[in-house]
């Protein structure tokens, strides 16, 4: 199920997906680019990034 918490069918006000955009950061500290990278890759980034 795509909605495993039923966040989608309560319509929450500005819910990034539903009725609100998705913002793009403008510098992001972190980009774990999926289309280069496994998705055991990016994880390992992300994990690195945050224990350093």
């Amino acid at each position: 199920e795509r909605d495993p918490k039923g966040l989608y069918k309560k319509q929450i006000k500005n819910f990034t997906g539903k009725d609100s955009s998705y913002e793009e950061p403008v510098a992001p500290e972190l980009i774990a680019d999926t289309k280069k990278y496994t998705a055991a890759e990016c994880a390992k980034q992300i994990f690195d990034y945050i224990m350093m």
